[in-house]
Parts: C-alpha cells; sequence; structure tokens
C-alpha cells in the first residue's frame, strides 16, 4: 500500500485536530466531514468502491460529532442563571 493513501485517510483526522485547536468545535466537524467526503470521493475515483477506512473514518466522524454537538447543545440548556453558579452542571 502506497503511503498516500494512508495520508489521504488520515487528513480528516488531522484538519481535526487543527481547526479544533484555532476555531469552534463545530467548524472542526464540518471541516472533518467534508475532507472525508472528499477522500471518500478520491477512493471512489481511484479504486471505483470506498476504501474501508476511510468508510470507518467517515463513520466515526459523524457520530462523535453528533455525540458531541448533542453534548454542547445539553450544555447550554443546563446552564443556570449567575445567582445559582454552585447548581451549574460540573460536566459542561
Amino acid at each position: 500500500m502506497d503511503w498516500t493513501f494512508l495520508l489521504i485517510d488520515a487528513l480528516p483526522l488531522l484538519a481535526f485536530a487543527v481547526i479544533d485547536s484555532l476555531a469552534t468545535t463545530r467548524k472542526a466537524v464540518a471541516a472533518a466531514l467534508a475532507l472525508a467526503g472528499l477522500a471518500m470521493a478520491y477512493d471512489l475515483y481511484l479504486f471505483g468502491h470506498p476504501d474501508e477506512f476511510s468508510l470507518i473514518s467517515l463513520g466515526l466522524i459523524v457520530l462523535f460529532g453528533a455525540w458531541r454537538s448533542n453534548t454542547i447543545i445539553r450544555c447550554i440548556l443546563n446552564l443556570s442563571p449567575p445567582s445559582s453558579a454552585p447548581s451549574a452542571p460540573s460536566y459542561c
């Protein structure tokens, strides 16, 4: 296997790590999804079928992106006013 295939398949995860440190998590997930889609399109163009690693990578990005988005929404909805700060949820 050529090393460029591994680099192309790992590019969405690398982009997520970089963009997450520079911008919001939502933007990082969107960029990772876009790059995973491009990697899958490249695999479809090159091989005629998607690579297993690309499918797993895309599935994990969708799964953990949805989980992270749900966690962010839950934290925003559960925030208390500043007067009751001790009762604020600690998992946010």
